[in-house]
């Protein structure tokens, strides 16, 4: 029976851990690289493509999937790809066995998972980490593949709590000033119209 822990935080450096470590990138052994992640992102693209293409969804449903169609493809769908795929390498390779205690750090115990920016924008960056989501379905997947010795570490992260508060006022405040503007803009564009219309009669006249 070993220890294997998952690294989700692409800033901690996996090469400096020691024990049997799991990445995204690769899995390690007292900081020696094992073997690296095979992703073929073209492959999981196709894949998720099938899956929103397909009719289990209603309407209404499709029609809020299709708007954050490439959102959830690049800031979801491809983290958990790569997840899954290093799991099965690992699990083909004997890296780790059902008998193993897997250590998974998580953040929230929330299924929720936040796609308000566009990954890409300044803020995107630094408010959304898809490490904040990716251990909670990582381990109902570990689970689905009859691993059953995982522990589970809750990590009280301020800047977790910070940046989740962030996203809610900035999206709020957001709403509120495009909605301020498009109210200034209809006046503004009334007076014009009204002015003009004043102009128009009075050369009439």
């Amino acid at each position: 029976m070993n220890k294997v822990r998952l690294v989700f935080d692409k800033t901690v450096l996996v090469q400096e851990l020691s024990g049997m470590i799991i990445s995204e990138s690769g899995a390690y052994c007292d900081k020696k690289l094992v073997f690296k992640n095979d992703y073929n992102r073209k492959k999981s693209i196709q894949e998720y493509q099938n899956i929103f293409n397909q009719k289990a969804f209603n309407f209404q449903k499709n029609i809020e999937l299709e708007a954050f169609h490439t959102t959830i493809s690049r800031s979801v769908f491809v983290p958990l790809a790569k997840w899954i795929s290093i799991i099965d390498i690992a699990m083909e390779n004997n890296f780790i066995n059902h008998s193993d205690v897997i250590t998974i750090p998580i953040s929230t115990k929330s299924p929720h998972i936040c796609v308000l920016e566009a990954e890409g924008e300044s803020q995107g960056s630094f408010l959304y980490n898809s490490h904040y989501f990716l251990p909670f379905y990582v381990e109902k997947y570990l689970k689905i593949k009859g691993f059953n010795n995982i522990k589970v570490e809750v990590r009280k992260e301020v800047s977790y709590t910070v940046k989740r508060f962030l996203r809610g006022f900035a999206f709020i405040h957001l709403k509120f000033i495009q909605q301020l503007i498009y109210k200034l803009y209809n006046i503004v564009l009334y007076l014009i119209i009204k002015r003009l219309t004043k102009v128009s009669l009075q050369h009439a006249v």
